[in-house]
């Protein structure tokens, strides 16, 4: 079973022919309401990739709360765990896209800032489960569900995005550490060093002992195995709609492939389909594509 511990919320996503300069306002944008927060999409991303998944985080006692859970619900994703509180509202993340499909994104936290590693039930961690965290909620409870998973023999996997300067301790019990191009930088810069991503992420797994990948949109992703051995997976060649989502698309196919029996490379390529898949409609939950889009890439790539 895939574990979420994460983000959820409203998302907000306004369509525009290109994104405005500081001052400016634009008054040619469409806009529509979706379901969000990169927990939630990681979530629906490892369903969809045909993982069995329960997702674990907080709303507020609102109406938005329906919108933000509606696609897991749907998905039928274990929610069992997920809890309502009344001091603060659901997540809301309000959305830029222009028709290149470049975005600028705000989110206004709320509900996801009462996320607690403690709303894991204890049965759920095992070397059976994987458990998937990112930077969307308080860095210390990531630390303790990491910790604890880790204990467990369960597989751990951090998207430490957006960045913030992770705990050591957090570091140490994840198994599979997932940045961009600009996250690895900063790593790097909180390490001490800074280099090209290829070098950063090479040095970051030696320092780390874990296994390192970082995204690279258009070129897809590399990563060092926790042996040190490097892998490249190019992406499809996509005409991008926006590419809001692609990352976390990524993450939880990744882990749904992890969570399978497959190994690092074909996680990476799983993840990187999947995540080029997702570049090609509006929203981010709206284009995470189902196991049979990413077998059938995935095969025409590996011919038997």
């Amino acid at each position: 079973m895939v574990i979420v511990l994460g983000s959820v919320n409203a998302d907000g996503v306004m369509k525009t022919a290109r994104l405005p300069l500081e001052g400016e306002t634009r008054l040619d944008g469409t806009y529509a309401v979706f379901p969000g927060g990169k927990g939630a999409n990681q979530a629906l991303a490892a369903a969809r990739a045909g993982a069995q998944v329960a997702f674990v985080g907080c709303v507020g006692d609102d109406a938005l709360a329906q919108t933000a859970l509606e696609s897991m619900r749907s998905a039928n994703i274990d929610l069992s765990h997920t809890r309502t509180t009344a001091d603060a509202v659901t997540g809301y993340a309000t959305v830029m896209v222009s028709e290149a499909g470049a975005n600028a994104i705000i989110v206004a936290s709320g509900a996801n800032q009462y996320v607690y590693a403690s709303q894991v039930p204890d049965a759920w961690l095992s070397k059976a489960s994987t458990v998937v965290i990112q930077g969307e909620i308080p860095m210390d409870e990531n630390r303790q569900i990491a910790v604890r998973a880790n204990g467990a023999g369960a597989r751990t996997v951090l998207n430490l995005a957006p960045y913030a300067t992770p705990p050591s301790e957090l570091l140490d019990a994840v198994d599979f550490l997932i940045l961009n191009e600009v996250e690895v930088s900063q790593l790097a810069v909180d390490f001490g060093f800074a280099d090209d991503v290829r070098t950063s992420a090479r040095e970051l797994q030696k320092r780390l002992g874990n296994a390192v990948i970082v995204t690279l949109g258009a070129d897809g992703a590399i990563g060092f195995s926790a042996d040190g051995d490097m892998l490249r997976i190019p992406a499809m060649p996509v005409e991008p709609v926006d590419t809001t989502g692609a990352g976390d698309a990524f993450v939880g196919s990744f882990a749904a492939a992890l969570d399978d029996g497959f190994g690092l490379e074909v996680a990476v390529r799983r993840g990187v389909i999947a995540g080029s898949l997702a570049c090609t409609a509006l929203g981010a939950q709206s284009a995470l594509p189902n196991k049979s889009q990413i077998d059938d890439i995935e095969k025409e790539g590996n011919p038997d």
